[in-house]
């Protein structure tokens, strides 16, 4: 099987970004993207500053839940410094956008599941962290951190997942060059990151929630708020990233964050 690796030189000169990727990081090594990336951000660094590695040995997801990171994934986070904006739909927007690049480079149907997991044949073969921090009430920087199981068979990850995982290479059947997808998603990311800072979340993500696989299927809702545990359905996204649901119970709602949110049947 050939090898494919990352190269931070050929990925300058296939990027359009001119920012995102303007100033790279790259380590065979590291604890997690996002923890370099938030030393980097409070030390000063530029908006669209990229951190990769080819592997990292405490990868985390929401929840500080464990990532696992072998080599021949897709390991990166991106410095944002954006205005006076809420940064909720970003994830929204990130993940539509990746799913999107994905499915055009690899020829494979790629969605994202609200608000931050990318799917593959339902299964996860990737997703989004936005870790935010805040001065007072003023936004500092965003670190957007994203993984995706790209040249590594799933085993290597075990069986112990609540959701099955899944990786580019086995539903590809063939390795795939890491830099120009890469590439393809931060020029992307910029494209759309721009959009949202000069027109707001309301197109674009009416443009990309068709990307959604959690839009009409039955969900089950764990820990989020005052909600402990409940069964709905997923109905619309909204403006601002919310995924509007009705419960069992026939309350309906918007729903921000949640520890778990479960995909049922399709109906």
């Amino acid at each position: 099987m050939q090898e494919f690796k990352l190269d931070p030189r050929l990925l300058r000169t296939l990027l359009t970004a001119k920012e995102f990727g303007s100033r790279i990081h790259f380590t065979d090594t590291i604890d997690s993207t996002n923890n370099k990336a938030k030393k980097l951000a409070n030390e000063g660094a530029a908006h669209g500053t990229l951190v990769i590695a080819k592997n990292q040995v405490k990868g985390k997801g929401r929840f500080d839940r464990e990532w696992l990171s072998p080599e021949g994934g897709l390991w990166f986070s991106v410095i944002l410094r954006p205005p006076a904006v809420d940064p909720q739909p970003l994830t929204v927007i990130f993940g539509a956008a990746i799913s999107m690049i994905i499915e055009s480079q690899i020829s494979v149907p790629c969605r994202f599941h609200w608000t931050n997991d990318l799917y593959i044949n339902e299964k996860k073969v990737g997703g989004i962290l936005m870790e935010s921090r805040y001065s007072g009430e003023n936004l500092d920087y965003i670190v957007a951190g994203v993984g995706i199981n790209l040249n590594f068979p799933a085993h290597e990850l075990g069986y112990e997942f609540p959701i099955p995982p899944t990786t580019i290479l086995d539903e590809r059947g063939e390795p795939t060059a890491p830099t120009a997808l890469l590439a393809g998603i931060l020029n992307r990311l910029e494209k759309d990151y721009n959009q949202f800072l000069e027109n707001g979340p309301t197109d674009i993500i009416k443009k990309y929630k068709n990307r959604c696989i959690t839009l009409g299927r039955r969900v089950k809702i764990i820990n989020s708020g005052q909600i402990r545990e409940a069964d709905g359905y997923a109905l619309d996204i909204a403006d601002d990233g919310g995924l509007l649901v009705e419960l069992f119970s026939g309350a309906q709602g918007v729903l921000y964050n949640a520890e778990r949110l479960i995909l049922m049947e399709k109906y």
